[in-house]
């Protein structure tokens, strides 16, 4: 409704009058006053036929546009579904990438399904069942190593698993397929273990600076050189003994 339409229910041409012009600007927000009407200079008429107009198109879009419409989707078990919440539907796991009021009801898009599914045929994933070993949700498409692996996977498809947790389906670069429960993925590489050679590496390719920061990955903004030294000889001292199966800690 524009403020013409508004000056013509009573006849009055006043448009360009600058307390309409705020009235409408600042608290219509639709072009509908919804302010008290003594904040304009109009008669009780044009203010009651105002309202009487406000009315009718209230009635008008709650009959059109029941309040379900503005609540978020429920699914089976009548929890709030949101775009972007991973739902199971037929044992599969799928993001919600959008939603559709029908009128009488909410179907949802999911990703990589052509057709529109209703919400209360989906049941929402808990976020817990998708965390991987990072603590990162995994998602259709990511690459993940699982356990100790360095080699990279990519997640294929997700469905319902077992002990509360989403079964991965797996896809490595041969196009060989396996599975795993998300706990047991990562979205980062694992650290290849431990050796002579990779001992024997370290020490001679790092000085005692280096090695503490880039193999113990600590801040030695405190240290001086004594200090760097002590901390390198100390770690490898212990990383030998472990590779010799020696259980004590280094002096």
């Amino acid at each position: 409704m524009s403020m013409q339409t508004i000056c013509d229910l009573c006849g009055r041409q006043e448009t360009g009058n600058e307390n309409y012009r705020m009235f409408f600007e600042r608290d219509s927000g639709l072009n509908i006053p919804i302010a008290n009407a003594d904040m304009i200079d109009v008669c009780a008429r044009c203010w009651s036929r105002i309202k009487q107009a406000m009315d009718e198109c209230e009635a008008e879009a709650k009959q059109s546009q029941p309040d379900a419409c503005f609540e978020p989707p429920l699914d089976a078990d009548g929890k709030p579904i949101h775009v972007g919440d991973a739902v199971y539907f037929e044992s599969e796991v799928a993001k919600v990438c959008g939603m559709r009021w029908s009128g009488a009801s909410w179907s949802l898009s999911l990703h990589n399904r052509a057709e529109d599914t209703a919400s209360h045929r989906c049941r929402l994933v808990p976020t817990v069942a998708l965390v991987g070993a990072d603590g990162a949700p995994i998602n259709v498409g990511d690459i993940v190593y699982r356990d100790a692996d360095p080699e990279p996977l990519q997640v294929d498809l997700i469905y319902a698993g077992s002990m509360g947790y989403c079964t991965v389906r797996l896809k490595d670069s041969a196009g060989i397929y396996t599975s795993a429960d998300a706990p047991r993925l990562s979205h980062k590489k694992p650290e290849p273990p431990d050796s002579w050679e990779k001992l024997a590496d370290d020490v001679a390719d790092f000085d005692a600076f280096e090695y503490c920061v880039d193999v113990l990955d600590i801040d030695t903004s405190d240290f001086d050189e004594k200090q760097e030294r002590r901390t390198m000889k100390v770690d490898v001292i212990r990383r030998a003994k472990k590779l010799a199966g020696i259980e004590e800690e280094a002096e």
